[in-house]
């Protein structure tokens, strides 16, 4: 999937964790498709290693452990969009919030256009909707109709942001966002099995071993799982993400569904990396740090061609217990990709 197809998985992952699509989660075929069916994890073997395997776990590891430093960091500013002096809203929000709302404008305003006919009806206490029609009027381009649910979502939002705002300093998911360290843990995965650098890093350089998952299409597992956005674009405006994910919650409501906004922006706060790390091909594993993911099948395991004999020898009797296949990588032969041998 390219950047803007995991934009539109990680919406829908969102939307989709409603009562309804979760009743019915193994009839949703088009979005299920979308999940990947294998993803592999490199690991050393540590203290851990044997363990993992023989219990039956992902560790989620806390997000102040990741490789990259500046993984996961948001910038909180609220002033940029809210006047706690008037308890109102400010233009630049107005001009955020229109962006989301209509990106391309409405009828033949521009977005720039309707950036200025939204601030002429704005007034203290919120949208003059005597003025409205008037605006609307002098325009001569659009009814009051086609203009509406624009309004009564910017009347909204400017009613309920305090709220929001105070909402967020308790809500877990807003401290989570803020300051995700110690409490967002997040298990990293792969698309690949071949890759020579995560071998390097995250394999021990090649003494360690890589799990082949077998990704179950579970309530448990697909709601937690989303795909790595690799860009360089700056992306990790708390306060912006906020008002997309809020807002595209009350959006739909309130305009009967005239308006869609992106609700799937707050997982891009934990779901994105820079491009430098695109080799990765990365899926995530998220929820609360230091937890335990039970939910995935071993179908294979592959050693790296330096691993230890005591190693690779406790390795083939868990592979007997537990059924899955035991591969080892080949020693390099003069050829540039990586193959493996069939133990069991």
């Amino acid at each position: 999937m390219n950047n803007k197809e995991k934009r539109k998985y990680m919406t829908d992952l969102l939307v989709f964790q409603s009562t309804p699509f979760m009743s019915e989660f193994e009839t949703r075929k088009d979005f299920l498709k979308k999940t990947p069916i294998i993803l592999y994890k490199y690991r050393p073997f540590d203290r851990y290693a044997f363990e993992m395997i023989e219990e039956g776990y992902a560790y989620l590891a806390p997000v102040k452990g990741l490789d990259d430093p500046f993984d996961c960091l948001n910038d909180f500013t609220i002033n940029d969009f809210y006047n706690e002096k008037t308890h109102k809203i400010t233009p630049k929000a107005v001009d955020f919030i229109i962006k989301l709302v209509c990106p391309k404008g409405i009828q033949n305003l521009s977005p720039k256009e309707v950036k200025k006919l939204a601030l002429q009806c704005i007034k203290e206490d919120g949208i003059d909707y005597e003025k409205v029609p008037k605006v609307v009027t002098s325009n001569g381009i659009m009814t009051r109709t086609e203009v509406e649910p624009l309004f009564v979502v910017l009347n909204t939002f400017n009613e309920n942001f305090e709220g929001v705002i105070e909402s967020a300093k308790l809500d877990g998911f807003a401290k989570s966002a803020m300051s995700p360290g110690d409490r967002v843990g997040i298990c990293s995965l792969s698309e690949k099995r071949d890759n020579k650098v995560m071998w390097s890093l995250y394999g021990n350089n090649y003494e360690g071993y890589c799990i082949e998952y077998d990704i179950p299409k579970r309530q448990e597992v697909t709601p937690n799982l989303c795909p790595v956005i690799y860009t360089k674009r700056n992306n990790n405006r708390f306060i912006e993400k906020m008002i997309e994910y809020a807002m595209g919650a009350f959006m739909r409501a309130v305009t009967d569904g005239h308006l869609t906004g992106n609700i799937g922006a707050s997982m891009e706060l934990f779901c994105t990396k820079d491009t430098d790390w695109s080799y990765q091909a990365e899926w995530r594993l998220i929820a609360n740090a230091g937890g335990r993911f039970p939910y995935l099948n071993i179908k294979a395991v592959y050693l790296g061609f330096k691993v230890k004999k005591s190693n690779e020898s406790k390795m083939k009797k868990l592979a007997k217990e537990k059924g899955f296949s035991l591969f080892k990588m080949n020693p390099p032969n003069g050829k540039k990709r990586i193959t493996y041998s069939k133990i069991i």
